[in-house]
């Protein structure tokens, strides 16, 4: 994730895989570069569904009503949506406006765009508090149930995706809920549905992998399959880069499957093998905190790079800024242990 940001703030490259585009990578580094931080944002929603379903499970066995619960994950999600409008979106329109390149990477070709002023923008963090208060209220419905609702928003996300025109600015609520793009003075990068569908499947085999050992690689193998099934008609047809070029704005099946595949074997193989890397389990224990403060400082460190830079200064700062960054969470992490369970602080 850092690396795609860096990429944004810093070497002023930055691609948006938008339905109803053409996608395409200036080079084979560009796509790598990009491809490697696909896992974040699936898989961002798997583990806050993984997290939403064991939280439940440990408070209602402390007493807590499913009520109790739905207030504290409400809050939460109202504070995720707020931080992505008055913290989060600052930084990025810094950078845009400070750019001294004209870069269409940076401001992309995006579907329903008419021209007009640009005043708000939603992005993961609306998407993962918008997810957040879904699932909590899907803590009232049986486990099946949830499957069920996943697979219903999949599909019926990519149908209507396919039924659509880039061209056509489409009303408030259908960008919110499902098209990604432009409709007036909003800009819609992670519509609530499709990573909504996410949040519940990770809801779903949260109590499977706490149980089972092999949980993690059993999907990782059924997303492997869903997504060689879509692909398999056009192999031959196109260049593995072109098959690998998927669209992430709104994330379609054969992303989804692809890099929430990635995502289980990943898992499967720390479980498995009990890894535990220390810079990434502090990283995991603020993820708020981290995300918000890498933005900021990537945004003020592209002050400087107003032309941008190339790839190796660009991985040479992302590296040394983890130093920081890492210090830096562990003393929030420190902080934010001696406050009250119920405490904003703990929010993030």
């Amino acid at each position: 994730m850092a690396i795609d940001h860096v990429s944004f703030f810093i070497r002023k490259v930055h691609y948006s895989e938008y339905w109803g585009t053409n996608i395409r990578y200036a080079s084979t580094t560009d796509f790598i570069s990009r491809a490697i931080t696909h896992i974040c944002a699936p898989g961002f929603f798997l583990l806050m569904g993984m997290g939403l379903y064991l939280f439940a499970e440990n408070r209602l066995s402390k007493g807590w009503s499913k009520h109790q619960i739905f207030k504290w994950f409400l809050k939460r999600g109202i504070v995720l949506i707020l931080i992505q409008q008055f913290i989060e979106n600052p930084a990025w329109i810094l950078s845009v406006i400070t750019s001294g390149l004209q870069n269409e990477a940076l401001l992309p070709t995006v579907p329903g765009d008419d021209g007009s002023s640009l005043i708000l923008v939603l992005s993961v963090l609306f998407s993962l508090g918008c997810s957040l208060i879904l699932g909590s209220l899907c803590i009232y419905l049986k486990r099946f149930y949830w499957l069920v609702v996943a697979l219903i928003i999949f599909i019926g996300s990519e149908f209507i995706i396919l039924n659509s025109n880039p061209e056509i600015g489409y009303n408030g609520l259908l960008r919110v809920f499902v098209i990604a793009g432009k409709t007036g003075f909003f800009s819609v990068l992670y519509p609530i549905f499709p990573w909504f569908g996410i949040t519940l499947i990770g809801m779903y085999i949260a109590k499977f992998a706490r149980y089972k050992n092999n949980a993690f690689f059993v999907a990782g193998c059924i997303c492997a399959l869903v997504f060689i099934a879509i692909k398999l008609p056009s192999l031959g047809n196109e260049n593995w880069l072109v098959s690998l070029s998927l669209v992430k704005y709104p994330p379609s099946v054969d992303f989804i499957s692809l890099y929430l595949s990635i995502i289980f074997f990943i898992l499967y193989f720390f479980k498995r093998f009990k890894v535990n890397i220390s810079m990434l389990s502090v990283f995991g224990k603020v993820p708020l905190f981290f995300y918000i403060l890498h933005i900021w400082i990537y945004s003020l460190i592209g002050l400087d790079f107003k032309f941008g830079t190339t790839v190796i200064p660009m991985y040479s700062i992302w590296l040394v800024s983890l130093i920081p960054l890492y210090w830096l969470s562990i003393w929030y992490l420190e902080f934010s242990k001696k406050k009250k369970e119920t405490s904003f602080w703990r929010l993030l």
